[in-house]
């Protein structure tokens, strides 16, 4: 299930920044927190300022994992970025996938973490599957895989992720 794995803590300073963009931006407090559809080039281009501070740290980290996969220098790619945001207040994410646009890899980064284990797969026999998942873990996998995340039981804790997807644009 997992094509690629590494745990990379987010350096403090953009742990920080993000906290503060979510505190700043996190309007309906029932709901989980989310800067969804704003997507990054390889080149660096980005639609939102909430996430565009985070470009260099995550465009090393997807360049790191195509050189890894063997693809960096065979394909233009692109990816996308949002981050996210749930706590024992908000709502969840429902099982979804990601596929459907031209994606070929799906990521999550792990930045804040409770013990729980929140998110996880759902296979054909609707059984949840839990991957590692600690503050730092990157995990990435097929887009097509269906995945979702448990509500947060730890009270007074935020469970914070940067999540996307790689879509190539060549390929040699």
């Amino acid at each position: 299930m997992i094509i690629w794995r590494k745990n990379k803590k987010l350096p403090q300073e953009l742990m920080n920044r993000t906290k503060s963009s979510i505190e700043e931006n996190h309007i309906i407090k029932s709901k989980y927190f989310t800067t969804y559809s704003y997507t990054a080039l390889q080149d660096g281009n980005v639609d939102s300022a909430l996430v565009k501070y985070l470009l260099p740290f995550y465009g090393e980290t997807i360049k790191e994992m195509m050189i890894d996969l063997g693809m960096h220098r065979r394909c233009g790619y692109e990816y996308s970025l949002w981050v996210q945001m749930y706590n024992s207040n908000t709502t969840t994410h429902d099982v979804h996938q990601h596929y459907g646009h031209g994606e070929i890899i799906s990521w999550v980064h792990f930045i804040q973490t409770p013990r729980q284990k929140c998110f996880y797969f759902l296979n054909d026999r609707n059984e949840k599957i839990y991957p590692k998942q600690n503050s730092g873990d990157i995990i990435a996998w097929p887009p097509w895989l269906l995945h979702g995340v448990d509500p947060v039981k730890r009270k007074n804790f935020d469970r914070i992720i940067a999540s996307g997807n790689i879509s190539l644009t060549s390929y040699n």
